[in-house]
């Protein structure tokens, strides 16, 4: 039977430990992933996706998605990747986890981007759809100097 040094021991847990720590983990120090919406995988209740695009047909990464609820009064926020993608949390569950029904039409989603305007909204939802993902596309184009 081999024996293993108390010294090896320790210091192989320790380069464990230092490793676990070193980990990357959200920084929140607001408690703000307590309020984020429960997710259960592959039964979405009104979430939004879809692409910011310009007037070219180029990815605008950075951009501003943000998805408003006059009815319980919410506000979530997400921001496009390099490749012009966003996708919303379920807020569908959480407007149901307040105790209300989920309204289309109290729910908005708009677009922000600095030095650009809106120049198109595309909503793939079908009127009478009130519960699944639904894609929503953007095109916006650079704002004019002077503009305003």
């Amino acid at each position: 039977m081999k024996t293993v040094s108390r010294r090896k021991s320790l210091v192989t847990a320790a380069a464990g430990l230092l490793t676990a720590a070193m980990l990357p983990r959200p920084a929140l120090a607001n408690g703000d992933i307590f309020f984020e919406a429960l997710e259960i995988e592959g039964d979405p209740q009104f979430v939004f996706f879809g692409s910011v695009k310009d007037k070219k047909g180029n990815a605008v990464s950075g951009a501003l998605v943000s998805v408003d609820v006059s009815e319980p009064q919410l506000t979530y926020e997400s921001y496009t990747n390099v490749i012009g993608r966003y996708r919303s949390l379920d807020v569908g569950r959480v407007i149901q986890d307040l105790g209300y029904q989920i309204n289309p039409r109290n729910i908005d989603v708009s677009v922000f981007a600095p030095g650009y305007k809106t120049t198109r909204k595309f909503s793939m939802r079908r009127t009478g759809d009130i519960i699944g993902a639904f894609e929503v596309n953007f095109v916006i184009e650079e704002e004019e100097e002077g503009a305003g």
